[in-house]
């Protein structure tokens, strides 16, 4: 079993999935080629239907407070740009194009993290990554969707006095309302 056993009803679907299949697959971002861009629903949806059990998203937040499902410091390679989209409101990142896999336009567009929770509503795990700095408003915004408290794996930098390294904490956060 994986957790404590006061987020066994938590970890639940996890530990099924690691109870039938002993190793899951986790994919970094998707899968993406051609105008599938990593990161985005479509790539995180092929992943799963190539045979992932989870899928990683990462975490960025625009200046007026919008989560988007991206990986900061990739702009240069993704959007053509050199500013990191943290410096960036969010009607400049929903105006920014992503480039796709032969650096030609896209048509696409940096998804809202909300939008990758809204599609994920049928007990696909994912890893929310790079949240760390904006736990607070991510475990806001999730608060209207109860289905990722048993999906979602939120990975966050310890703060506590003797902690190092990585923990998660994201269920202990919903369980008691607010600090691990």
């Amino acid at each position: 079993m994986v957790g404590k056993k006061e987020y066994a009803q938590i970890n639940e679907l996890l530990n099924a999935r690691l109870d039938a299949k002993k190793v899951l697959i986790a994919v970094h971002r998707g899968a993406w080629g051609g105008n599938i861009i990593e990161g985005t629903v479509p790539s995180l949806e092929l992943a799963l239907k190539m045979g992932a059990d989870m899928f990683e998203c990462d975490l960025s937040k625009s200046t007026d407070g919008v989560i988007y499902a991206f990986h900061d410091t990739q702009e240069p390679r993704l959007l053509k740009t050199k500013q990191n989209v943290k410096t960036m409101t969010s009607a400049e990142i929903d105006a920014l194009e992503f480039y796709n896999s032969i650096d030609e336009p896209s048509g696409k567009h940096v998804q809202r993290f909300e939008e990758v929770v809204k599609y994920f509503t049928h007990g696909e795990l994912f890893n929310i990554d790079r949240s760390w700095p904006i736990l607070a408003e991510t475990h806001e915004l999730l608060k209207d969707y109860p289905h990722v408290v048993k999906q979602a794996i939120i990975k966050e930098y310890a703060t506590h006095e003797g902690d190092t390294g990585q923990v998660y904490v994201y269920a202990h956060r919903v369980q008691h309302g607010g600090a691990a």
